[in-house]
């Protein structure tokens, strides 16, 4: 076989965790989850990318810009568990930091801080908000004035603490307190009070963090009729510290604390945003991916998992306690798998029927579809703001970049093999077809639907294969080496038409082992490096786009000697194949042909090739003869005996029933204006004949003489 912090935490479950029986190894069970996610939070620092510095200068940067034209306050915008609230706990050895967490019903870690309730209940209340929450702010720093902390470090330790409450509590009670503010206001009317009394090298003095933001947004002044945020956000603009040591940070997963000012394009009327109104764009590039990946683990799973965003591989330890068992670790990567699979869902067990049924329910079913898919698969997800912004918030989605206008969102699901093996848990029927309606709406861009049903039909072929053995007590996770012959035999009905001889070549592969657990999109030829790489890290290639000769690259290894495995997708609606087929499942999946420009192209080692035409309606597994067609493309006579075509889904194991329904609608998603979801108004009711008018080519009811011929399915049920 070929076995080859940075965080802060949303804990699953309710604000108290229920006790877990069954200790295994050193895990302590009767210990509160917050527990873990605090020694996870608190381990060492590492900054592989130096991200720390690049924000400190951004942020000095915002700061010195915040004097006139923009608001004093900037956005730290990342996916759950990248280390939004760590780079803050950094930050604050440099500058004193004050942190109010307000994740007041949301099981966080760093916990919300201690008031925070009565904060939100005074801030509401408040007559005059914004000098009710500059009073609040300058009590906060005068008491750290007060209590004459040696440095920044210190202050944040103290904090931490005690949660926060000898800060907060008194500052409450100050603001509440309107009869009695003298002493206060003339601390918040001294333009360089912070300059006078903050001794550190940076320019800003007092950093206000607030973290688990969106609350901000939820709760409304009772006077003014805003929502806090925007009275907090009027509060900095006038508050007399602006760009005189004063600085604040937001901290959450919602982009929609970054996007509250208004576009042109939004309201045309506006000539321009006013310039002490303009918003910094926020700060996304918490640069933590695989920060904690240790390649010198002895431990297959232990490799393999630390990959990814920090908090899987930091909480994992946590969890350990310092003990190495295997079984310890077993047990401790499936307590983060739980994690992974209620945040992806949105916090829940979104997909158990008869939870969290609310309003939302349907978008949140589809986001997690969504989710799952791009998991497992290379597709492109819509910038849409709108749903890109809620897969970052609440489904686990990476933000990549962020409009200028604010308009757009780049969402991706980077390689991250514990969030796709927490998928494999939840990937059943039901999600396949949310996944074909997700493609017929347009939530995921339009793109080679039959690439997506084989890359589903691979991994379904896994999912199966990892089930059987889990049961057997033969797996401990559905990631893991398989045996390539193992594989195609669950793969294909006809499967002893593959690999049948007793050729060297043939039992090099049937000895092989294939490691794969999703797919990524590589944008150039492949490499072995890459096949290297793929293989270590459990993933598998779909081809840069009009890569000739084939689609999809899965790394193979024996004994320590890399392979592999190329497929074509083909998804043409034909009766049955004829020789014109050949060339492209022969001589157009040579290495030499594929892989032109990189060293695969003269690969020595075995391989396997395959042609896949899904849209076929025979089916069929053969190996192809190579002929005289595909002889003029050879460079040798000696013709390979590695090369299959696979003709119809129906000669997949896993296209049966409702599996087989599915994909058949994925192979044909699009998007049809026809569909309820476009045609149907409730006081306009069935708008079909007028959509019907903009679309002469694509009549409702074409003639079924004209269409392509349908599927008969019925022996696949």
């Amino acid at each position: 076989m070929c076995n080859t912090s940075n965080t802060s935490f949303a804990l699953p479950g309710t604000s108290s965790p229920a006790k877990e029986e069954g200790a295994v190894g050193h895990i302590l069970e009767h210990v509160p989850e917050f527990k873990y996610a605090s020694i996870a939070f608190n381990r060492d620092f590492e900054d592989k990318s130096d991200y720390l510095n690049h924000f400190r200068q951004y942020i000095d940067e915002c700061h010195r810009k915040s004097e006139d034209t923009y608001m004093p306050y900037l956005t730290i915008l990342q996916s759950s568990g990248y280390g939004k609230s760590r780079l803050i706990k950094e930050y604050a050895n440099y500058v004193y930091t004050l942190y109010l967490n307000l994740g007041i019903y949301r099981n966080c870690f760093p916990r919300p801080s201690a008031d925070a309730k009565e904060f939100i209940s005074s801030f509401e209340n408040s007559k005059d908000p914004i000098t009710w929450f500059n009073t609040f702010l300058a009590k906060a720093i005068s008491s750290i004035k007060e209590n004459n902390y040696s440095d920044p470090s210190q202050f944040w330790r103290s904090q931490l603490n005690d949660n926060g409450k000898s800060i907060w509590k008194p500052a409450i009670d100050a603001a509440n307190e309107t009869s009695r503010q003298g002493g206060l206001e003339s601390i918040r009317i001294n333009v360089g009070y912070l300059e006078e009394n903050f001794h550190v090298e940076s320019e800003i003095k007092i950093l206000l963090c607030i973290d688990e933001g969106r609350t901000l947004l939820e709760y409304k002044n009772n006077e003014m009729h805003i929502s806090l945020f925007r009275c907090w956000r009027r509060a900095l603009r006038d508050n007399k510290w602006r760009a005189r040591g004063l600085f604040s940070v937001i901290l959450d997963t919602t982009s929609r604390l970054s996007n509250f000012a208004p576009s042109l394009r939004d309201d045309p009327t506006i000539k321009s945003i006013n310039d002490s109104r303009k918003i910094f764009m926020p700060f996304i590039d918490v640069t933590t991916f695989n920060t904690l990946t240790y390649n010198t683990s002895d431990n297959y799973y232990n490799r393999l998992f630390s990959n990814g965003r920090p908090c899987w591989k930091a909480l994992k330890d946590a969890y350990c306690e310092g003990s190495s068992s295997v079984s310890t670790d077993i047990y401790a990567w499936n307590k983060v798998i739980n994690l992974v699979k209620a945040k992806i869902q949105g916090g829940g067990e979104l997909l158990v029927k008869g939870t969290n049924m609310d309003e939302n329910y349907e978008e949140r079913k589809i986001l997690t579809s969504v989710a799952i898919l791009a998991s497992l698969c290379s597709v492109d997800i819509s910038p849409s703001v709108h749903f890109a912004s809620n897969l970052i918030g609440s489904h686990l989605g990476t933000c990549l970049a962020i409009s200028q206008d604010r308009m757009k969102v780049l969402v991706c699901y980077p390689p991250e093999p514990l969030i796709t093996e927490a998928v494999y848990e939840l990937l059943n029927n039901d999600i396949l077809h949310c996944i074909a309606q997700t493609l017929g709406q347009g939530i995921v861009e339009p793109g080679k639907r039959g690439e997506i049903a084989g890359e589903l039909i691979l991994i379904l072929t896994r999912q199966n294969i990892q089930t059987k053995r889990k049961i057997r007590k033969e797996a401990s996770f559905f990631a893991g080496e398989i045996k390539l012959i193992d594989f195609l035999n669950d793969l294909v009905l006809d499967s002893k038409t593959i690999l049948n001889d007793d050729s060297d070549t043939h039992n090099t592969l049937k000895n092989a082992y294939i490691s794969f657990t999703r797919f990524v999109t590589i944008s150039t030829i492949p490499t072995k490096d890459d096949l290297i790489k793929g293989y270590e890290t459990g993933v598998a290639f779909n081809l840069k786009r009009n890569q000739k000769g084939a689609d999809f690259l899965i790394p193979v290894c024996s004994n320590k000697e890399y392979m592999f495995w190329i497929i074509q997708i083909k998804n043409h609606n034909i009766k049955s194949v004829n020789s014109h087929f050949k060339v492209d499942a022969t001589s157009k999946l040579k290495p030499k042909y594929v892989f032109e420009k990189s060293n695969l192209a003269e690969f020595d080692a075995p391989y396997l090739a395959m042609y896949w035409q899904l849209g076929a309606h025979e089916k069929n597994v053969e190996k192809v003869d190579w002929g005289i067609s595909s002889r003029s493309l050879r460079s040798s006579m000696e013709d390979p005996t590695t090369h299959y075509a696979i003709l119809g889904i129906k000669s997949f194991k896993v296209a049966r029933g409702k599996t087989l329904e599915s994909l058949r609608a994925i192979l044909n998603a699009y998007i049809d204006p026809y569909s309820k979801m476009w045609s149907h108004d409730p006081i306009l009711n069935d708008r079909t004949a007028y959509i019907e008018t903009f679309l002469p080519w694509c009549p409702s009811k074409p003639d079924e003489n004209l269409l392509l011929d349908k599927y008969n399915d019925t022996d696949a049920s």
